[in-house]
């Protein structure tokens, strides 16, 4: 009887092989992740921009703000006279937050 013996030299590439798929699937799947996040980030810039330019616009003819459906605004006051705006987007996710003095009564 007598059996094909594979030679060292074939495992020792195949192992080598397999780990340069194992090596280019992994830079793959993190370069789809940062992809992913940056467009994540993107969105989150847009919706701070468009924000940020509803309320220039505001300041500057002097009125008050039609907030899109998008944009939810929440008011709090904290202590020591330290009031916040928080402006939310559709998801619940917090776009912004202004902090100022209050005024004192």
């Amino acid at each position: 009887m007598h059996l094909n013996k594979i030679k060292a030299s074939s495992i020792a590439e195949v192992v080598i092989a397999m780990s340069i798929i194992a090596l280019c699937f992994g830079i793959a799947s993190i370069v789809l992740m940062r992809t992913t996040m940056v467009m994540d980030n993107f969105q989150e810039l847009k919706t701070q921009s468009e924000l940020h330019a509803l309320i220039w616009e505001s300041l500057i003819e002097d009125q008050t703000v039609n907030w899109t459906d998008e944009i939810t605004v929440s008011e709090h006051e904290q202590q020591n006279g330290l009031e916040s705006i928080m402006f939310y987007s559709a998801s619940g996710k917090v776009i912004w937050e202004q902090e100022f003095l209050g005024d004192d009564d």
